[in-house]
């Protein structure tokens, strides 16, 4: 139980940092329209009404907010296939904001890298509080990541996220 409230208040806790940086101090003091907002190219983008036609562009938070949950997931589980899949998923997010006109590819690329790092100092601050509440562990077995996540646990977590893909594509698509 301890666990899952350490590692729910990291995810917390970076994605506060990653958008509460950009929201509270990048965005107000970059002040970067928006490619929908831009007069020199608005007219070029072909947008949907309604979207994101207020705040600033520098840099994504959505993007950053996914990375840095991917990141952190990454770092606490070591599972190559949840890392591969937790990095398409932030990818594919961060790429829907450059298609909704919503950010420069600069922004989507700051956000990618701010969130990254957000990431790993997250999971630094979740390492340091669970290891000093909890007993140091090592997990050497083939059923465990060296984190000491059960590959079964991992292989449905997958297989969830994978089926909530593809739903999402299936309703965007009809």
């Amino acid at each position: 139980m301890l666990q899952i409230c350490i590692t729910v208040l990291g995810i917390l806790f970076g994605v506060l940092l990653a958008s509460g940086t950009d929201n509270l101090l990048v965005k107000p003091l970059v002040e970067r329209l928006r490619p929908i907002n831009d007069p020199y190219i608005k007219y070029t983008l072909d947008i949907l009404k309604g979207v994101g036609e207020k705040d600033f562009s520098f840099f994504s938070a959505h993007a950053a907010n996914t990375f840095a949950i991917a990141t952190f997931i990454c770092c606490l589980t070591r599972s190559l296939s949840l890392s591969i899949i937790m990095y398409i998923w932030a990818i594919i997010n961060s790429i829907t904001r450059l298609y909704l006109g919503l950010h420069y590819p600069s922004d989507v690329c700051m956000g990618m890298l701010w969130g990254s790092l957000v990431g790993i100092i997250s999971y630094k601050v979740y390492h340091y509080i669970y290891y000093k509440y909890s007993p140091k562990i090592n997990y050497i077995s083939s059923q465990y990541t060296s984190t000491g996540y059960s590959h079964e646990d991992i292989d449905v977590v997958i297989s969830i996220f994978v089926m909530l893909l593809i739903l999402s594509l299936i309703i965007s698509v009809i």
